[in-house]
């Protein structure tokens, strides 16, 4: 612990850290937490009323901050609000219960300022609940904050179980209903109970767990039946809701933005796969050249892995090429040969198409290779374009590589190597690229509207520049 600590202290830098974590616009603890900004002002009131119990609290509340400052990492990565300062939130929202205690005047303007602040802290709350951090770094490359969460969500990047914003309008799931219904009736209970100081409302104990008891159980039942069993569905309707993000970022004309919408909409399976997949097209022109549509040339597999032509999954008009081995089959290597492709020496190609994964958790993965043959079936040289695993939507790749001065023919092998699992390539495309035919369009991530990456002067979040 010592040794790490006089390691990571040299690398502080507790000056940006404390201006970072009290009023930036994106670690701030006060605006992540708004009513907390009423702490400053309300503590030295409690102190007259409770001095050890405040100072106590203000001693926790300084180490917490100090800790934090003395952390190289005192943002805590590219994720929402200041991470390493959450734990102290109760201690700077209970000294507000002095406001009970003032005068009436005071308390009610001291209410009021109260209850704008939770407000603004309930939208604040809603801007992160509402939109997908993980998402937000993916497009613009930058760690999240309160500005471009806005802006996300003010295009109608929503991220939620219950609540979908689709090009059909706002959907939502019945168990979102359901919630909303229980939230409503407890709300209403918690109020009455203020309003009438009569906190037991309950007969008796037994009566309020059974109560709670069914309470929980409907909501269980809900989740199960609305949320668990038909989770494909409800993946799909948050990529439609990507989707329809998409085209309220191209309205505007943010292209990049809206590009990588339609990839993670195309991704997570959306109703809309085959204008998103128009839609990409024309935001990420490719490369001219051949469509490989005739896929298998030459298979080589165990019998127990399916290899075929898919006529339903596939991403373009044109089918894609299925290989798939059942969990039973183990650690299985098959290998399908494409049609050869003519190709000239010292010239660059890509390969760009799309790929999807399933169950892909054995000891290897799939895989995409090219081999080069000087034109008397001699290979001379073969190379990994693309390797996957695990489980992921249909995904947009493009690969160039250069040929070497021999080489007069170009063998495309998909391979399913040391691993089940079920892959799919789909709409590959082959092209010479030269000055008249630059590379294909890649997606990249973009570029920071206005305030999107600010933090403090000398100081960016997340893993870019």
């Amino acid at each position: 612990s010592d040794r790490l600590d006089s390691f990571l202290l040299p690398q502080s830098e507790p000056n940006i850290a404390i201006v970072g974590l009290l009023i930036s616009p994106a670690k701030s603890v006060f605006l992540y937490s708004l009513p907390a900004l009423l702490f400053p002002i309300l503590w030295f009131k409690f102190f007259e009323q409770k001095r050890d119990a405040a100072l106590v609290m203000l001693t926790l509340v300084l180490v917490a901050l100090g800790t934090a400052i003395s952390r190289p990492d005192w943002d805590g990565g590219t994720w929402w609000g200041p991470r390493y300062l959450v734990q102290i939130t109760p201690f700077l929202i209970l000294p507000l219960g002095v406001l009970e205690t003032l005068h009436p005047p005071k308390r009610r303007i001291g209410m009021i300022i109260l209850a704008l602040l939770s407000l603004g802290g309930l939208g604040v709350g809603a801007a992160g609940a509402f939109t997908s951090e993980r998402d937000y770094l993916d497009i613009v490359g930058r760690g999240t904050n309160l500005a471009g969460q806005i802006d996300f969500l003010r295009h109608g990047f929503f991220d939620s179980l219950v609540l979908y914003w689709t090009p059909e309008g706002v959907q939502i799931n019945p168990y979102g209903i359901v919630l909303l219904g229980i939230i409503a009736l407890a709300g209403l209970w918690i109020t009455h109970a203020l309003w009438t100081r009569a906190f037991v409302l309950m007969p008796s104990s037994r009566v309020g767990w059974s109560v709670v008891t069914i309470t929980l159980a409907i909501q269980m039942l809900a989740l199960i039946v609305w949320i668990v069993i038909p989770y494909d569905q409800v993946q799909a309707r948050k990529a439609d809701t990507l989707f329809r993000a998409g085209d309220l970022f191209a309205a505007d004309g943010r292209v990049c933005e809206a590009a990588a919408a339609y990839l993670l909409a195309i991704e997570r399976e959306t109703h809309y796969q085959a204008d998103a997949y128009a839609r990409v097209q024309d935001l990420l022109p490719r490369a001219r050249g051949q469509v490989i549509v005739h896929l298998a040339s030459e298979i080589d597999a165990p019998p127990e892995v399916i290899v075929k032509e898919d006529f339903y999954v596939t991403i373009s008009e044109h089918d894609s090429l299925k290989i798939s081995a059942p969990p039973e089959a183990g650690n299985v290597t098959a290998r399908v040969q494409l049609i050869p492709m003519a190709a000239l020496p010292n010239a660059r190609y890509e390969l760009s198409g799309w790929i999807k994964a399933e169950n892909v958790y054995g000891q290897g993965y799939g895989s995409i290779t090219v081999s080069e043959d000087n034109g008397r079936f001699q290979y001379i040289r073969s190379t990994d374009l693309i390797k996957w695993d695990e489980t992921i939507g249909w995904s947009y790749f493009q690969r160039t590589f250069t040929t070497l001065p021999t080489t007069h023919r170009l063998f495309f092998t998909v391979w399913l190597w040391k691993t089940p699992g079920t892959i799919w390539v789909a709409d590959l495309r082959l092209a010479h690229i030269n000055e008249t035919n630059p590379p294909s369009v890649a997606p990249q991530p973009c570029k920071c509207f206005p305030l999107c990456g600010a933090l403090v002067p000398g100081r960016a979040v997340g893993p870019y520049p």
